[in-house]
């Protein structure tokens, strides 16, 4: 049987929930897991609210993006968790030195990922070492895979990441698709394939996070 997935809610913390059929953002204020119960504060409301986490809890889950200070990360056959940004530079740190960043483009997206790169790095990208022309037919955009080794990894409490990983095609390796996600790494120093710019990237992350990323830069 697989096991449930849930929230590990943090008293304090927003998150995103749906509201009305639309979505919105939810301010923890009081948890009780045990009576189903926990009392936010909606955006936009004056009074907190008390509701049922069986009832709001699904919701959540199918909704896994960043707010202001967090972000709702599901995790396979796992508890979906709330992180932290903390949590987010260590990760970024650790990614500097552990990663390789692959982008499949197809012949007719290829002239509009090639544009934004330039834009970006002032440079092509063609012959990088995890540049790929993708001419399957079924294949219908850019993708950016963040793929990483997990060997050293004892435990992902400490990491947070947009969306879940996926298993990778070689041993202990796990990957991201997301070219969102992709994109705004290669803005702030990361490369295709393995040679990532540290010093741009340290240069990129909020003083408030350096002690973060430079821990995830030495995780090991």
């Amino acid at each position: 049987m697989t096991k449930k997935e849930k929230i590990n809610y943090v008293v304090g913390d927003i998150c995103t929930a749906p509201r009305f059929g639309e979505k919105s953002t939810f301010k923890f204020l009081s948890i009780d897991r045990e009576n189903d119960k926990l009392v936010g504060l909606w955006k936009g409301d004056k009074e907190p609210k008390e509701m049922s986490i069986s009832i709001i809890e699904p919701g959540m889950l199918g909704m896994c993006r960043k707010e202001n200070i967090g972000l709702i990360c599901r995790k396979k056959n796992a508890e979906a968790i709330l992180y932290s940004d903390e949590k987010y530079y260590f990760t970024i740190g650790f990614l500097t030195k552990n990663c390789k960043i692959v982008v499949r483009v197809t012949p007719k997206t290829e002239n509009k990922f090639v544009n934004d790169y330039v834009g970006i790095k002032d440079d092509y990208p063609y012959n990088m070492d995890g540049y790929e022309v993708d001419t399957c037919v079924n294949t219908w955009g850019n993708v950016i895979r963040i793929v990483f080794d997990t060997k050293n990894i004892n435990s992902f409490s400490s990491f947070s990441f947009p969306n879940e990983p996926v298993d990778g095609s070689g041993e202990h390796e796990l990957l991201i698709n997301n070219l969102d996600w992709g994109m705004e790494l290669l803005s702030i120093g990361f490369d295709i394939g393995r040679n990532h710019n540290i010093d741009e990237i340290r240069n990129n992350i909020p003083e408030q996070h350096i002690k973060n990323f430079e821990e995830g830069l030495i995780y090991e």
